[in-house]
């Protein structure tokens, strides 16, 4: 598999914002629900990636929590991110108490997984190639 291109945006503009967020929210869904699949979900998230990437920003801003879920799904396979994370992952995009609560909430709950464990049952798995 080739490099991914990044291209690199100033900036994700405030009225962006929203749609981003809203538009990660329904794919991770349609993913708990079986609509999507991994791979899927990982094209999708692709577009966004090559679309949305941009810098760095506090973790104080939502675009900070949205540049994290763009860059994580389109590396589904290598974050060893599966179906039981996704309410975790709505709750991170969906940011409800606030970006920066949301950050420690994600970081706790990334913490808490044993990703040796997940490696190892992911082993067979086609998709993440382990």
């Amino acid at each position: 598999m080739a490099p991914k291109q990044l291209k690199k945006h100033i900036s994700i503009e405030d009225e962006e914002v929203i749609n981003l967020q809203r538009k990660l929210i329904k794919l991770l869904a349609k993913w708990q629900i079986g609509e999507l699949t991994e791979s899927e979900v990982r094209d999708h998230v692709e577009t966004l990636e090559r679309r949305y990437y941009s810098g760095d920003y506090p973790d104080s801003d939502l675009r900070s929590v949205l540049v994290e879920a763009i860059f994580g799904l389109a590396n589904l396979e290598i974050q060893l991110f599966v179906k039981e994370d996704i309410p975790e992952l709505l709750a991170f995009v969906s940011a409800h108490d606030g970006p920066e609560s949301a950050w420690k909430r994600w970081v706790d709950y990334s913490k808490s997984i044993d990703w040796a464990e997940r490696a190892e049952k992911l082993k067979g798995d086609p998709f993440y190639g382990l």
